[in-house]
């Protein structure tokens, strides 16, 4: 009889043990994905402080995460060149850039390797970055940066005075997500 009361109290705690704890979060205020971009006579950078995104945990270790953002939010404090932005970007048929995660990994201490792919002007390309990833009181803050090619993406080079652009852009961000209710 006690094996029989041991072994059924087991099977009810199996649940427990083996149950996995998900929660999602989605991307809150403040929260910046800023681009860099370099010219030989000048360096600029772009910000946008309204990205949308969701991150989905196990047990409090990230596993997904997708993040967008409208071309559009992006202000350089400079409209003439927040302007032209748009139009070598076509941001009518391409308004929006995205990242979705495929894979996550644990590298270090809150350091995860992340691959996934980029949506930036129609391209879909696989992207790998790292980011510094911490749970704290109020959610997950999220911070990282990779470069992106312009012309990988297919994006025509700015010039000014008949000189391009560097090609490669620098990507930061700095996100932090509250659990969604």
């Amino acid at each position: 009889m006690k094996k029989l009361c041991l072994l059924i109290g087991l099977w009810a705690m199996l649940p427990s043990i083996w149950a996995q704890e998900n929660q999602t979060w989605q991307i809150a205020l403040p929260s910046v994905i800023s681009y860099s971009a370099s010219h030989p006579l000048h360096d600029w950078q772009g910000d946008n402080k309204s990205p949308q995104g969701i991150l989905t945990t196990v047990n409090d270790v990230p596993q997904k995460i997708a993040i967008l953002a409208q071309v559009r939010d992006f202000d350089s404090q400079n409209e003439n060149r927040d302007a032209h932005a748009m139009e070598i970007l076509h941001a009518i048929k391409h308004p929006q850039v995205r990242f979705s995660a495929t894979t996550i990994t644990l590298s270090g201490t809150h350091t995860y390797k992340v691959d996934g792919i980029l949506d930036f002007h129609g391209i879909k390309r696989p992207t790998s970055l790292v980011l510094n990833a911490q749970k704290g009181a109020k959610g997950w803050q999220i911070k990282g940066s990779f470069p992106v090619s312009l012309t990988a993406h297919q994006v025509e080079r700015p010039s000014f005075m008949m000189v391009k652009t560097k090609d490669s852009i620098n990507i930061d961000f700095d996100l932090l997500f509250l659990e969604k209710n």
